[in-house]
C-alpha cells in the first residue's frame, strides 16, 4: 500500500525477500533526489543518519559540515537502518500536518525564492556587475 510510480515493483521484489535482494534500498538511495530539491518541491523526505562523528578527512576535519542527524529534523524523517524504510517510506507519503508545518519553515528559512527565476535573476546580475565595471577578477 502507498507504493507507487517507478518504484512499486521494485519494492513489492524487495519486501517478498528482503535477504535475496538487500542490496535494493541501497540503489533505491543512490537515486534518490537531493534533499534540498525534496524540500524546495514541497515533498517529505528520508535522512538516513550516519555517524558523522566518526566521518573526517585525512587531516581529522568532519567530512560533513552539518550533523545529518539533526538535520530537518521533525520535517524530515530520520532512520538509522535499511530495516527502517519500508515504515519510514510510509510515513514520507502521509506525513503530519507538525512535519509539513516544519518543511514551511525551513523552507523560508533556507530558500531565497522558489519560482524556477534563479539563472534569469544571476544572468542579470552578471550583466549589471560588468556594466558597472570594476568587478574583474585581475591574478596579481
Amino acid at each position: 500500500a502507498g507504493r507507487s510510480g517507478p518504484w512499486q515493483m521494485i519494492w513489492r521484489r524487495y519486501c517478498e525477500a528482503p535477504r535475496r535482494y538487500p542490496h535494493i534500498p541501497n540503489l533505491i538511495r543512490r537515486c534518490q533526489t537531493p534533499v534540498f530539491d525534496l524540500l524546495a518541491v514541497g515533498k517529505t523526505g528520508i535522512i538516513f543518519d550516519l555517524e558523522s562523528d566518526n566521518l573526517v578527512h585525512s587531516d581529522g576535519q568532519p567530512l560533513l559540515e552539518i550533523d545529518n542527524r539533526e538535520f530537518l529534523k521533525g520535517a524530515f524523517i530520520h532512520i538509522d537502518s535499511g530495516s527502517q524504510i519500508r515504515d519510514a517510506i510510509e510515513q514520507a507519503l502521509r506525513p503530519t500536518p507538525e512535519m509539513l508545518a516544519l518543511q514551511t519553515e525551513y523552507r523560508e528559512r533556507l530558500f531565497y525564492k522558489l519560482d524556477g527565476n534563479a539563472s534569469e535573476r544571476f544572468k542579470e546580475k552578471v550583466f549589471e556587475l560588468y556594466s558597472e565595471g570594476g568587478h574583474e577578477n585581475i591574478p596579481v
